[in-house]
């Protein structure tokens, strides 16, 4: 997990002290996919990277694709935070010919890297250095477990959500347990996010390909909607004035680091150290003490040091 400085602001105004404090709500982001491609059996060496669809399922000829799709979370969701509700919609561009067949696809979490590669060819072309293929995570020489990937190196063996997909439209692939546990498990280690790898349920069977619109298709490409609450900030709980000395009051977390800064004005001035508090053991109900003789107005923040 990135530093990230969390702070309670409070306005002293110390002739009617008050705190300003805004609550907590749950916030809602849609994101579109950092990478996307193809992994196609049709052309085994070949890379899609750059195409306006990415697909998953199996052809006519009995040929397997499989869709890769990652998504940044980067400066988009707080450190620290709770992901509660996770959906993703896809629109489905193409179907085979007679409208092919019907069958539920699923989202795995991979568990490996993989290039995105920037190829226009809606059926693949030679893969550069770098470039996923059906064969390669990285083309020329770093080889999946198996071509086309497979589990449980390559992918978890498991679905964290599925739905059915047939005829034209989007599609959804709704909140479900593991699937929030994805994301989450990626906003805490960012590093280890490799994305979701879509396949058909019924690869056996042919005329399942489905072509849905990529990220490189401004009006269809995938969304990823994610519902969560931002972590609990330290909270300086009140504020008293003793004679010419203020007392600032709050609860320091087990473990954690606090710093407790100051500013006689808002616009002008940085901010400047009051003092630091060390990891307590356990809870500890905290004390800080500022002189303030003369002082009309003075502005704190509680920080929650990284």
């Amino acid at each position: 997990m990135g530093a990230h400085r969390q702070f309670d602001l409070l306005a002293a105004c110390l002739l009617g002290m008050t705190i300003a404090a805004g609550p907590l709500r749950a916030d809602t982001i849609a994101v579109k996919p950092a990478a996307d491609t193809t992994l196609f059996e049709t052309t085994p060496d070949g890379n899609l990277g750059r195409v306006t669809t990415v697909v998953a399922g199996t052809t006519a000829k009995g040929k397997r694709s499989r869709a890769l799709l990652r998504f940044d979370f980067a400066g988009k969701i707080p450190d620290g935070s709770t992901v509660t509700q996770v959906q993703l919609t896809l629109k489905l561009i193409d179907v085979p010919q007679g409208g092919g067949v019907g069958s539920t696809f699923g989202l795995r979490r991979m568990l490996r890297s993989w290039g995105e590669g920037a190829k226009t060819a809606g059926t693949g072309a030679p893969a550069s250095p770098g470039e996923a293929t059906w064969k390669m995570s990285f083309a020329p020489d770093t080889p999946w477990t198996v071509p086309g990937a497979s589990s449980p190196t390559d992918f978890v063996a498991t679905d964290s959500v599925s739905t059915f997909v047939q005829g034209g439209g989007t599609y959804t692939f709704a909140s479900a347990t593991n699937f929030v546990a994805d994301v989450q498990f990626w906003l805490d280690h960012p590093t280890n996010n490799y994305g979701w790898i879509i396949i058909s349920h019924s690869e056996s069977t042919m005329k399942t390909a489905r072509r849905f619109g990529s990220r490189e298709n401004s009006g269809s490409a995938p969304a990823l909607t994610v519902v969560f609450t931002p972590p609990v900030l330290p909270r300086i709980d009140r504020l008293e004035r003793v004679q010419d000395d203020l007392k600032l009051y709050f609860t320091a977390e087990a473990g954690k680091s606090y710093a407790v800064e100051l500013r006689d004005s808002l616009g002008v001035g940085g901010w400047v150290n009051l003092t630091n508090i060390s990891p307590p053991v356990i809870a500890t109900n905290v004390i800080v003490t500022d002189p303030i003789a003369n002082r009309p107005q003075r502005f704190y923040r509680l920080e929650l040091l990284p």
